[in-house]
């Protein structure tokens, strides 16, 4: 029985610093942000100004 004890204890410590080694505590893991800033694409988007019923009157006197 106390060999099974011995090992059984070798093996929770163990398990213990492959836990540590892979970040994981007893709260669980620490989640890794990911970040999405790859430059993402975006269309040029131009503005279409309105013609002013002025500048239309203009045009048509001319």
């Amino acid at each position: 029985m106390k060999c099974f004890k011995s090992i059984f204890r070798y093996l929770r410590l163990m398990l213990l610093i492959v836990l540590v080694c892979f970040g994981i505590g007893i709260a669980g893991g620490i989640p890794i942000p990911i970040s999405h800033k790859k430059d993402p694409f975006e269309a040029p988007i131009e503005l279409v100004e309105e013609k002013d019923d002025e500048e239309e009157e203009k045009k048509e006197k001319s």
